[in-house]
This record gives structure tokens, sequence and C-alpha cells, in this order.
């Protein structure tokens, strides 16, 4: 298994155990759950690698992290399968929000760059 797959499975799985944890493990930070998904995103963008590997994986961390903390926080009367669709679509909202972190750490990783490069 090549590195782009080994951290798209990374990042898979640590959507799903972060929107776990999110709803169990580390419920009682509530809000602040959000700076470590923060965290974990930036981490995974700054992961070598292209443009395009690094937006899957930022997507797939998302999407995994949105869908699993409302499947696991769920507890309403209705089965869970009927309220699978509105939950992908917050998992997409994740996934562009990820997305955006990952082009923000982008921008800022190369001015950075550039700064240093120009003695600045």
């Amino acid at each position: 298994m090549n590195r782009p797959w080994v951290l798209l499975v990374v990042a898979a799985a640590g959507g799903v155990l972060s929107g776990f944890l999110g709803v169990h493990g580390l419920a009682f930070l509530g809000a602040a759950n959000t700076l470590l998904w923060l965290c974990a995103t930036i981490a995974l963008g700054l992961a070598k690698g292209t443009r395009g590997e690094k937006a899957l994986r930022l997507s797939m961390y998302g999407f995994a992290t949105g869908l699993s903390f409302m499947c696991f926080g769920y507890e309403g009367d209705a089965a869970l399968i009927t309220r699978l669709l509105p939950f992908a679509v917050i998992g997409v909202f994740c996934a562009v929000c990820a997305l955006a972190v990952g082009a923000l750490v982008h921008l800022v990783r190369g001015a950075v760059g550039r700064q240093r490069s120009t003695g600045g």
C-alpha cells in the first residue's frame, strides 16, 4: 500500500474516531472539540502529498468526522437509517470546511516560505 492510500485510510479512521470521541469520550469539552478537530485537520494538511492527495485526505477526514459525530450522537426515535441523508449533508459541509482549513494552511505556509526565502 503506497503512502497516499495509507494517509487516506488514516484520515477516514481518524475522522470516525474523532466523531466517536466528540460524542462519547470528550463530550465534556463541548465546543472545544472543534479545536481538536482543527488540529487534526491541520496535521493532515501538513502531511506530504500533492494538492489533490491533500484535498482528498482532508475531505475524507471532514466527511467522516461530521457523519460519525452525528451518527454516534443520534438519540432520536426514528431509525438511524432514515437520518443518514441529512447527516451525510452535514458530513459534506464538514468536508468543505476541512478543505477551507487546508487551503488556509497552504496559503500561510506559502507566505511564510516566501518571507523566509527573501530574508524578510
